[in-house]
């Protein structure tokens, strides 16, 4: 069973482009407000990311509130938008939540399981984790890392 999470590593990581988590990074940073949104079992990926970001950033985002995220976005409004995702089955107010983004001129950070995700081609950067998991249950250890990865690299840049 540890094979699952072990291949979704590997393919994450071999998909990861170091000037990706740089841009990342220079989002994050030099965003004045930050919005975090999970939904689902990602909502632990954005409470997760959402609590380091409070700390290591200026303006911090807020912890997501509400049981599984609330299907809401949670946070402050503004330039940063990650927002870790699995999108199958793909909600109904997930297309919105990125036009609004879009519209109020926030750049958007979107962590999907596939680049042919619907939501890609509306996120100024995309990365991609892979969530294979046994029967109907995805794995999040690939997002998790993925969002140490870039935790890393902001506390990296704040030094």
């Amino acid at each position: 069973m540890s094979q699952y999470t072990l291949n979704n590593l590997q393919k994450s990581y071999a998909q990861l482009d170091q000037g990706t988590v740089e841009q990342i990074v220079d989002i994050l940073l030099r965003s004045d407000r930050k919005y975090i949104a999970g939904f689902r079992g990602t909502a632990c990926c954005a409470q997760y990311m959402a609590s380091k970001l409070l700390f290591l950033t200026p303006c911090g985002a807020h912890p997501p509130r509400g049981r599984h995220g609330g299907g809401k976005p949670v946070g402050h409004h503004g330039a940063g938008l990650p927002v870790p995702v699995q999108l199958s089955p793909v909600l109904r107010d997930r297309p919105a939540l990125m036009e609004i983004a879009r519209e109020s001129g926030a750049k958007v950070i979107l962590m999907t399981d596939r680049r042919t995700s619907p939501l890609a081609n509306k996120a100024d950067v995309v990365v991609t984790a892979q969530v294979d998991g046994l029967g109907f249950t995805n794995s999040y250890v690939a997002p998790l890392s993925l969002s140490e990865v870039i935790l890393l690299s902001v506390s990296g840049r704040r030094m």
